[in-house]
This record gives C-alpha cells, sequence and structure tokens, in this order.
C-alpha cells in the first residue's frame, strides 16, 4: 500500500521523472527484497539469524 501511495504522488507530482525511472525503481525495490531473502536463509542455515541471536527488544511482551 505504502509503495503504490508513492507511486502515485510521485506520477501527480513528477511525470517525466516517474516515466523514465519508476518502473526501474520497482524493479530494484523486488530484486532487493528477493536478495535479502536469499541473505535471510542463509544466515538461517548457517545458525546466525535473529531468531538464534537477537533479541526480544521491540517485542510486545518480550515474546516475538
Amino acid at each position: 500500500m505504502f509503495g503504490a501511495i508513492v507511486a502515485w504522488i510521485w506520477r501527480k507530482w513528477k511525470v517525466s521523472s516517474f516515466d523514465l525511472y519508476g518502473y526501474a525503481v520497482a524493479a530494484g525495490f523486488i530484486a532487493g527484497e528477493g536478495l535479502g531473502g536469499v541473505v535471510g536463509a542463509v544466515l538461517q542455515i548457517a545458525g546466525v539469524s535473529g531468531d538464534v541471536l537477537g533479541t526480544t527488544v521491540a517485542c510486545p511482551a518480550g515474546y516475538c
């Protein structure tokens, strides 16, 4: 939802730059999320992920 709102505002505000960069930026975010998932999987397999070495800071009632 947030990305859709940002894209809508960007397109209304600066049509020329949105037409030029909008789809490239969106594709970059999608690729970045995919790479983040791969890194997360590697950390999970290596046994150093957040659920093993992380903390419960900012978790409700200390449980996440």
